[in-house]
C-alpha cells in the first residue's frame, strides 16, 4: 500500500470528522509536519454593502470537512502533505488585527510553510503582503477581483476593503500588481489604474491571450489574493458586493493552475465571502477552490 493508499485508510478510521480544514486527524494536522498552514482571519470593519464577511472562515472550512480529498486533475491528496487549521486571528481594530495576522503569516513563513488566509474583508491581505515584503526583496501579486480596491481611502478609512491593494503597492517590496476580471472601478481610481505597477485585465477582456498578458508582468514570486466576488453573482451570490459580468469557474481555474506552473507562489488568501443561511454551493466552492490551489502547488512544484 503507498503512502496515499495508507493515509486514506487511516482516515476513514477516524469516527468523528475534525473541525479542521479538510476534517483531518492529527496525524495530518499538527503543525509540526503540515506543509500547509489554514490561518481564518474573519475580520469585518469596512464592509460597505452587505455583511456577513466575519463567518467566511468557518464556513469554508465547515465544507471543506465534506469535499473529497482527492483531485481528479492533478492525482494528488494535499492532506497527506498535511494541512494545520490554526486558531483565528482575533481584534476588533483594523491596524491591530492586520499586526497580529501579520506576525501569524510571519511564523508560517519561517517555519518554511505556506499560509492560507480565509477572509474576512478583503482588508486582511494586506497583512500577508506586509509579511511578505519583510523577506522578500521583490514579488508582485495576482488580485482576482471584481474591484480594484485602488481607493487612497473610503469612508475615511485607509484601512478599507476598498482600499487594499493601494496600500499594498504602496509597499516598496511589492513591484507589481496584476489584476484580473475587474468590472467596477470609482473616478478616484483612475490615476492609481494608470500606475506602471498595475495591469488590469478587465472581465470583458478575458479572452485570447488574456492569460499570459496577466501573467506576464508578474516578477517570479507572487502572491495570490483572490476576492470570490471575481466570479459571476450566478456561481458566487454569497458576497457583499455582487458585480454582474464575472467570471466562471473555468476562466479562473485555467489561470491559476498557469500562475502555480510558471510562478512561485509565497501564499494565497480567499476573502470576502459571506455566507447566506440555507445556501451551501458558495462556501463549498470556496473550500474546493482552496484545495485546487495547493494541489497546484504539489503538482507544480515536483516538475
Amino acid at each position: 500500500m503507498d503512502k496515499v493508499a495508507a493515509a486514506y485508510a487511516r482516515i476513514s478510521d477516524v469516527n468523528d470528522v475534525p473541525r479542521n480544514f479538510g476534517g483531518l486527524p492529527r496525524e495530518f494536522s499538527s503543525r509540526k509536519v503540515s506543509r500547509f498552514v489554514v490561518i481564518p482571519a474573519p475580520y469585518e470593519g469596512s464592509v460597505s454593502y452587505g455583511h456577513g464577511t466575519s463567518a467566511g472562515p468557518g464556513a469554508i472550512i465547515e465544507a471543506s470537512r465534506h469535499m473529497e480529498l482527492f483531485d481528479a486533475e492533478t492525482g494528488l491528496s494535499p492532506f497527506a502533505e498535511g494541512i494545520h487549521t490554526a486558531k483565528p486571528v482575533k481584534a476588533a481594530e483594523p491596524r491591530e488585527f492586520l499586526d497580529l495576522l501579520r506576525n501569524r503569516v510571519s511564523e508560517v513563513l519561517a517555519e518554511g510553510k505556506m499560509p492560507v488566509v480565509l477572509g474576512g474583508e478583503h482588508t486582511i491581505s494586506l497583512a500577508p503582503v506586509e509579511a511578505i515584503a519583510e523577506t522578500e526583496t521583490s514579488f508582485g501579486i495576482l488580485h482576482l477581483d471584481a474591484h480594484s480596491d485602488l481607493r487612497h481611502d473610503f469612508d475615511g478609512s485607509l484601512y478599507s476593503h476598498a482600499c487594499v491593494m493601494r496600500r499594498c503597492i504602496e509597499l516598496g517590496h511589492v513591484k507589481s500588481l496584476s489584476q484580473v476580471g475587474i468590472r467596477s472601478s470609482s473616478y478616484f481610481e483612475r490615476t492609481s489604474l494608470a500606475d506602471p505597477k498595475v495591469n488590469t485585465i478587465f472581465s470583458h477582456q478575458v479572452k485570447g491571450d488574456w492569460i499570459e498578458k496577466a501573467l506576464e508582468p508578474l516578477p517570479h514570486d507572487i502572491y495570490i489574493t483572490l476576492d470570490v466576488d471575481v466570479f459571476d453573482p450566478s456561481i458566487m451570490p454569497a458576497t457583499g458586493t455582487p458585480e454582474p459580468g464575472g467570471l466562471t469557474w473555468n476562466d479562473v481555474m485555467p489561470l491559476l493552475r498557469e500562475a502555480f506552473r510558471t510562478h512561485h507562489v509565497l501564499g494565497f488568501d480567499i476573502v470576502e465571502l459571506s455566507p447566506i443561511k440555507g445556501l451551501h454551493h458558495p462556501q463549498f466552492t470556496c473550500a474546493v477552490l482552496v484545495h485546487k490551489m495547493l494541489c497546484y502547488e504539489l503538482y507544480f512544484s515536483r516538475k
